[in-house]
């Protein structure tokens, strides 16, 4: 038998997530995608007992590939190249010149492009993503404030601390706090 090569798979799921994916993803299915729908192939061939426990978290991270791919596709590949640089440097200190460095775009092209795509600055975006990374230290509760400030790329927990205040609404200390009071019974 000739094996051809696979045009079209259909998906079907029904999930309570907002997942807001298109009917039609043309280029979806990639090697990854392939290997976890083989996968789960093969569990159901052999029908593992309880294989809806194996399958739930496939297909899950199926849809979080494909959501993954689809916003990187939307996205200028420069800006893809930013968030990328910015995720790798984030304990360190990163200024616009850094950035223009490594990708070999002027600072202002890559603010233009960057602001077109996002809706945010390139600095923006840097302090929302090292405000969000701080916040899940938080919640963990076993670090310390200042080095979570520190790994998050503030040399000055006083900054940090400020720059938190404004954006998010509270301290880190106050975030903190009432994350816990929501979590107790």
């Amino acid at each position: 038998k000739v094996k051809k090569p696979v045009n079209y798979v259909s998906i079907n799921f029904h999930t309570s997530d907002e997942l807001d994916l298109p009917t039609y993803i043309k280029g979806g299915l990639t090697r990854e995608i392939m290997m976890l729908f083989g996968f789960c192939d093969e569990t159901t061939k052999n029908a593992y007992l309880n294989s809806y426990k194996i399958l739930g978290p496939i297909n899950h991270s199926v849809l979080e590939i494909l959501k993954k791919n689809l916003l990187l596709e939307s996205e200028n590949f420069l800006t893809v190249k930013v968030k990328k640089y910015i995720h790798e440097n984030l304990r360190e200190r990163i200024t616009l010149n850094d950035i223009s460095e490594n990708t070999f775009y002027s600072a202002i092209y890559l603010e233009t492009v960057f602001k077109k795509d996002t809706g945010k600055s390139i600095i923006e975006y840097l302090i929302d993503e090292r405000l969000n990374v701080a916040k899940k230290m938080l919640i963990d509760g076993s670090i310390p404030l200042s080095e979570i400030a520190e790994s998050v790329g503030f040399l000055d927990y006083n900054y940090f601390a400020r720059t938190f205040k404004k954006h998010i609404g509270c301290t880190p200390t106050q975030y903190k706090k009432q994350y816990l009071s929501k979590k107790k019974p």
